[in-house]
């Protein structure tokens, strides 16, 4: 019954569809005539995949896509939209499932991103390692999954990480990569809460910040 809404509702600026659960796991493709639409949330949903038509809600603010409830077995397909979300502040994604991307997501579009929350990839593909050093300045949190040895070495040279900007950070090691850093951030002042899971391989007094309200390591 969400055809309705696109129909009947084309004011709306806040969707919350919170555990919603569809027939086709999927989203109706005139979703994408909200075009004022400020908040779309489909947490905790069976959504495993986007309509390309969300690249039309160029006033969103906050999409938040944690949690998909799944087997576990499903593949998130997410498409390239995220560059036409300019003013796009607030991104939740799912990690809980591999993700299939057959387009390189221009997560560096958003100049204006203050939370990237869930960001992996899977596969061979490497758009992950190119867009993190291009990340705007202007993020305060970021949570990542990392793979690969050299992605997780883009993922500490996200530009708000390196300026101070970035006040939370979590970092998930997969694939039995360790963690090893050739620079410090014992200068990133402003950074306040770091959880890093997997292994470790350095000398934390050295390397971390001095001004941590929180730190997880698991």
């Amino acid at each position: 019954e969400l055809e309705v809404m696109h129909k009947n509702f084309k004011l709306l600026r806040l969707l919350n569809l919170w555990g919603i659960q569809t027939s086709d796991c999927t989203l109706p493709s005139g979703i994408g005539n909200l075009i004022h639409l400020r908040y779309l949330g489909i947490r905790a949903s069976n959504i495993t995949e986007l309509p390309k038509s969300i690249g039309n809600l160029r006033n969103l603010l906050t999409l938040d896509y944690r949690n998909v409830n799944s087997d576990g077995d499903v593949t998130i397909k997410i498409p390239n939209i995220f560059g036409k979300l300019v003013l796009l502040r607030h991104l939740f994604l799912p990690v809980e499932c591999p993700w299939c991307t057959t387009e390189d997501l221009e997560l560096s579009a958003l100049k204006n991103l203050q939370i990237l929350w869930g960001v992996r990839q899977d596969g061979w593909a490497d758009w992950l390692f190119r867009e993190l050093p291009k990340l705007s300045i202007t993020l305060e949190k970021l949570m990542i999954v990392v793979s690969t040895q050299r992605d997780l070495a883009a993922a500490f040279h996200c530009p708000s990480l390196l300026s101070g900007g970035l006040h939370t950070f979590h970092c998930e090691l997969r694939s039995k990569i360790a963690l090893q850093l050739e620079e410090p951030i014992s200068h990133c002042e402003q950074l306040y809460k770091l959880t890093l899971t997997g292994a470790i391989q350095m000398n934390l007094a050295l390397t971390l910040p001095p001004n941590l309200f929180m730190l997880e390591l698991t």
